[in-house]
């Protein structure tokens, strides 16, 4: 018998994004996104997740600066981590039937920050609301993802 290759698939977290709530201008919540989701890559670098537990604890500071300098790093962590979706545009026009149009597809094929996927991904992600939608992405992703594991053993 031969050897057969086995693939492995990447481990993925799917959020279903019924909870994600906007509010109106007369203050009054509403959920465009009940049956919409997300999925994340599970594993993450050392170096990532220290970037999601450092952002975590600036969002409960008082140091606007600091959190404002750190948004466009979590942007780019949040389009690497992004594997698929199926949000629709809340800012374009409703079709006919009142459904608004999907945002572009999270492109899989994301090898480095440089790939024109990553670019357009990317792009996407920083055209979300940045208190809604953004936020609530970050957050989902540091729930989803797992710490890195220790390959060196304990000291």
């Amino acid at each position: 018998m031969g050897t057969r290759k086995i693939k492995r698939r990447r481990r993925v977290f799917r959020v279903v994004c019924d909870a994600l709530a906007y509010i109106d201008e007369d203050g009054n919540e509403f959920f465009p996104r009940v049956g919409q989701w997300v999925e994340f890559k599970c594993k993450t670098s050392a170096n990532d997740y220290a970037r999601m537990l450092e952002f975590g604890s600036l969002e409960t500071s008082n140091d606007l600066e600091e959190l404002a300098d750190a948004i466009p790093q979590m942007v780019d962590l949040v389009a690497r981590k992004l594997t698929a979706w199926n949000w629709t545009d809340l800012d374009a026009e409703p079709d006919s039937d009142g459904n608004f149009p999907p945002l572009p597809a999270i492109q899989r094929e994301i090898l480095n920050d440089d790939s024109p996927s990553f670019k357009k991904t990317r792009e996407v992600m920083a055209e979300l609301d940045l208190e809604t939608d953004l936020l609530y992405l970050i957050e989902m992703l540091m729930e989803s993802t797992e710490a890195p594991k220790n390959e060196s053993g304990p000291s």
